[in-house]
């Protein structure tokens, strides 16, 4: 799970909007892994990162 860090339309989701804050990919839509690439690096239309993996904690076994 991602991220937005920039409201962006996803030209590879039939334009869905999504906001800064919005979590993606939006519920139903997959992307292919070159595409969330795309968005996470600098290759892209913004020539910056416009989402970043949330990062969670996995609880260890108690």
């Amino acid at each position: 799970m991602y991220t937005v860090l920039l409201t962006f339309g996803d030209l590879k989701d039939s334009g869905y909007v999504y906001h800064k804050g919005d979590k993606y990919p939006r519920e139903g839509y997959t992307p292919e892994k070159a595409r969330i690439a795309e968005l996470c690096g600098c290759e892209n239309a913004f020539k910056a990162p416009i989402i970043a993996e949330i990062k969670t904690k996995k609880n260890k076994g108690v």
